[in-house]
């Protein structure tokens, strides 16, 4: 399971605890069935076409072209993290993993 939460809206943590809810009820019920279920927090934007058009169409052309360094992860970046739960082994798998670029404000 993962989800968006963004870092300054309360509605998606709010939605953020409950998919955190579920997918811990999942890992509960699929664990022993050798499934590994994990809950991902992205706090960023992941650099595709479609986050740099709403940052377009929310900032305009010139802070798209102005992007601070680090303010969007790289797709391989967040691809990996999900590699690596990947080929965790069953008996040290992770249950949430937060991910999020070094200029992230907190």
């Amino acid at each position: 399971m993962h989800l968006f939460y963004g870092s300054n809206g309360e509605r998606p943590r709010r939605c953020g605890i409950r998919l955190r809810a579920v997918a811990q009820s999942a890992a509960r019920e699929l664990g022993p069935k050798n499934i590994h279920v994990a809950h991902l927090i992205i706090d960023s934007g992941v650099d595709t076409a479609w986050v740099r058009d709403r940052i377009k169409a929310a900032e305009g052309e010139e802070a798209l072209a102005n992007l601070e360094p680090g303010r969007l992860m790289n797709p391989a970046s967040v691809a990996q993290a999900y590699w690596q739960l990947y080929q965790q082994p069953r008996d040290a798998w992770t249950f949430e993993l937060d991910i999020r670029p070094s200029a992230e404000k907190w």
